[in-house]
């Protein structure tokens, strides 16, 4: 490992979290143009986001076990409630992508009526380093 990256390694203190967005399959460009919004210990806590990452406050010092979490850009809202906080913090990059997906839906998740379904939002974590990521799905009726 050369010195140049061990110092950037030293000097990075939190994981980058960069945001995509998609629906029906088809990427939309949202940098600068979302809002990643997050509610714990009953405080509303609106991110900063920069380009198309966004950045958390500290989760580490959080009473809560679960939030409530809203991503939008333009008039697309997705929200995804009693999220495990501890699915937030990383300790490595990672990529999220939010996508929405609209009828039909080719879906076979027991207990779901997909007739009353109008859309199924998405939150799938893909960490850039190591491991394996994971995917919330939330049903919207």
């Amino acid at each position: 490992m050369s010195i140049l990256v061990l110092i950037l390694t030293l000097l990075q203190t939190d994981p980058t979290i960069e945001v995509k967005f998609e629906v029906d399959d088809v990427g939309i460009v949202i940098t600068d143009d979302f809002d990643f919004m997050i509610t714990i210990d009953e405080k509303l806590n609106k991110c900063k986001v920069t380009g198309n990452v966004v950045q958390l406050p500290d989760l580490g010092n959080a009473t809560s076990e679960y939030c409530d979490v809203v991503f939008s850009t333009g008039d697309q809202v997705l929200v995804f409630k009693k999220i495990r906080v501890k699915k937030l913090i990383w300790d490595q990059d990672v990529t999220w992508l939010f996508r929405i997906d609209n009828p039909p839906f080719y879906e076979d998740y027991e207990g779901v009526d997909w007739g009353k379904v109008k859309q199924v939002n998405y939150w799938t974590f893909r960490p850039k380093e190591r491991g394996e990521g994971y995917e919330i799905i939330e049903p919207v009726f």
